[in-house]
């Protein structure tokens, strides 16, 4: 089994307006190209995800590549955290596919996963 685990790392900042921000880093790309390198060589039947609505969208390649692999038989167990409209709203979260699931998590307690097995 391979994994990779990225904490969160948000910051809330108050302006001088009385408005709140929310800034949540990006993936670094090497441990985005790491992971797509993953999921493309090692993948064979379990990928699980972790998302939270605040973080960054990753490219559109990532989801053609777990379109992909659903489409090859590799069950993807995708599971969100955050605001739970930001999900029922976007095409970028969703496969549609037999092989594809989704749940969405009320816990707070969010870091940000890939698990596979190789």
């Amino acid at each position: 089994m391979y994994a990779a685990h990225y904490a969160r790392r948000t910051r809330t900042v108050s302006t001088s307006m009385g408005k709140t921000m929310t800034s949540t880093n990006r993936i670094p790309d090497a441990i985005y190209k790491f992971a797509c390198l993953l999921l493309e060589d090692f993948t064979q039947e379990t990928i699980r995800i972790t998302m939270h609505s605040d973080d960054a969208l990753l490219p559109n390649e990532y989801s053609a590549l777990l379109t992909r692999k659903a489409r090859e038989g590799v069950r993807i167990e995708r599971i969100g955290f955050g605001c739970a409209e930001f999900f029922s709203q976007t095409d970028h979260v969703h496969i549609e596919h037999k092989n594809y699931s989704f749940r969405f998590s009320l816990n707070d307690d969010y870091r940000r996963m890939l698990l596979l097995d190789g």
